[in-house]
């Protein structure tokens, strides 16, 4: 996953994730939700791996802009230029849009709903699907190396 380990990119993203996607749902604004939808409906009809990948980054941006907090904004920014590698291995995983497009709806209607707690929970929810490829990846690709 390029310079970091799947583990470290995890652990950060759930540090600014989950607590961004909490204070979204209780700061976001009828502007937000609205950049936040159409978003999430851009994701689901894109089929080239390439865009999503930025979909889902500007994803993960307005909802960390949602928290009207611009060091959330500054922070996940940062972080997404990190995880292109990680995003980009991920895309080609087969299924993998389809699921993330439902996490990522999940998380939207949490935030919607201005439900603090189904908002982190739902966040939690798609950095576990993350985390649970990123590993498969990294030990295939050991279990390959070590043949």
């Amino acid at each position: 996953m390029g310079r970091y380990l799947p583990a470290q990119l995890g652990e950060i993203r759930r540090a600014l994730e989950v607590p961004s996607a909490r204070l979204a749902a209780e700061r976001r604004t009828a502007a937000d939700l609205k950049k936040l939808r159409l978003l999430v409906q851009r994701f689901g009809a894109t089929p080239e791996a390439s865009k999503r990948i930025e979909i889902d980054a500007d994803l993960h941006l307005g909802i960390a802009a949602a928290t009207r907090n611009p060091l959330f904004e500054l922070l996940v920014g940062d972080l997404r230029q990190v995880l292109q590698d990680q995003a980009l291995t991920l895309s080609k995983i087969e299924g993998r849009a389809q699921q993330a497009d439902a996490e990522h709806q999940r998380i939207i209607e949490a935030i919607e709903a201005g439900d603090g707690a189904a908002a982190a929970a739902a966040m939690e929810a798609h950095l576990d699907s993350v985390a649970a490829l990123s590993e498969d990846g990294a030990s295939a690709r050991k279990s390959r190396r070590a043949r």
